[in-house]
């Protein structure tokens, strides 16, 4: 039971001596069995990781300890579902075993005393409740559309929007930075893709507007600064499109000593010569 034994689990599990998993339930929420229908299948639970953590109910901030949001941030993080023995010793590193599960225990306690059920509980498992949307999975799924170019995103305002912004931006926990990453680089090149397919589209203001989010969160991203040139150039903006092309040579030439590519210097040629941008 990954040390998850004695008095502490037979609390736990008091409520569903003969099953196998058991669920945190608010002390004044109805049994499964009484909770049908459509209003009970409205009841959904929000937990945000971008840019910062954040858990609702109707809309409502649900107030929870530092041990629980941890628990609740790491299990969304993995797509809702974890070992309980690995969230322990991800979340409590220095710990030892036994006092790191302490710790979750301690944590799970907590979540049961909060305002809506949020984690269903087996032996040796953790796993987000159905009723609980993350934020970080619609905008994963979004991103990756983008990316593919699979499907016609029906509204690209609403991705660019999710997108804009990096998840967890005040948390520095070890356990935290490798999915930070994976989020970052997935959303700078979602909203390129997006960049480009409004470019494409003829919504040059937003094209540019979400070009310069891309560069605002990664002033090196060369290909960010090839999209804002192309779409100033499509907006007849050559001002724009130069003072572009110079700000990411300078960026280049003092951060990495390098020149910017050919196909920037090809979009700067353009600007300078083509008789159409008149």
């Amino acid at each position: 039971m990954d040390g998850f034994g004695g008095a502490a689990a037979a609390t736990l599990s008091r409520s569903t001596p003969d099953a196998a998993a058991h669920r945190l339930r608010a002390p004044d929420e109805p049994d499964a069995d009484a909770s049908s229908g459509p209003a009970a299948e409205e009841q959904i639970a929000e937990i945000r990781l971008i840019p910062r953590f954040h858990v609702a109910y109707g809309g409502r901030p649900v107030p929870l300890c530092t041990r629980a949001e941890r628990v609740l941030a790491f299990l969304a993080l993995e797509e809702g579902v974890s070992r309980r023995s690995i969230v322990a010793g991800a979340l409590w590193p220095e710990s030892t075993s036994d006092r790191a599960l302490a710790s979750l225990r301690t944590a799970l306690w907590s979540l049961s005393h909060a305002a809506i059920a949020l984690v269903d509980i087996t032996q040796n498992a953790l796993s987000l409740r159905a009723q609980v949307r993350v934020d970080l999975t619609e905008a994963t799924s979004l991103a990756r559309h983008a990316v593919d170019g699979a499907g016609c995103l029906r509204d690209i305002p609403h991705a660019v929007a999710l997108l804009r912004r990096d998840l967890l931006v005040d948390w520095a926990e070890d356990w935290t930075v490798i999915p930070k990453e994976q989020f970052r680089q997935l959303r700078l090149q979602a909203l390129e893709s997006l960049a480009d397919r409004l470019i494409a589209d003829g919504r040059l203001a937003q094209a540019v507007v979400t070009g310069l989010d891309v560069v605002g969160s990664e002033p090196l991203r060369e290909s960010a600064h090839l999209l804002l040139m192309r779409a100033y150039l499509a907006q007849g903006n050559r001002s724009a499109a130069i003072a572009q092309y110079r700000s990411c040579a300078r960026l280049l030439r003092d951060e990495l000593g390098l020149a910017p590519s050919t196909a920037m210097a090809r979009l700067l040629d353009a600007a300078l010569t083509d008789p159409t941008l008149d």
